[in-house]
């Protein structure tokens, strides 16, 4: 499962958590814009039950992204779901 992105819409950052409790596996959280290229990575590594994540609203590079609608992408084995998250300026 992956929750809502909180606060939605962001200014500096926000939160969300994903996994499948009481479980452990690989999971691949990612970010992506509406035209569906990969803005940045977040986490790509073994996850033991659930983990909380943070985006801070920056690029694979460090740089703040425009305000606009962003996608949550989060793989655990060969279940992926996407969440919205609207970043504002």
């Amino acid at each position: 499962f992956v929750s809502e992105a909180a606060p939605n819409p962001f200014r500096e950052r926000c939160t969300f958590t994903v996994g499948a409790p009481g479980t452990a596996g690989a999971v691949g959280v990612s970010i992506y814009d509406v035209r569906g290229r990969l803005v940045r990575v977040l986490h790509a590594a073994p996850v033991d039950g659930t983990a909380r994540f943070a985006w801070d609203g920056t690029d694979r590079s460090g740089r703040p992204v425009a305000s606009g609608i962003y996608f949550i992408r989060a793989r655990t084995g060969p279940t992926v779901v996407t969440r919205k998250a609207i970043r504002v300026r």
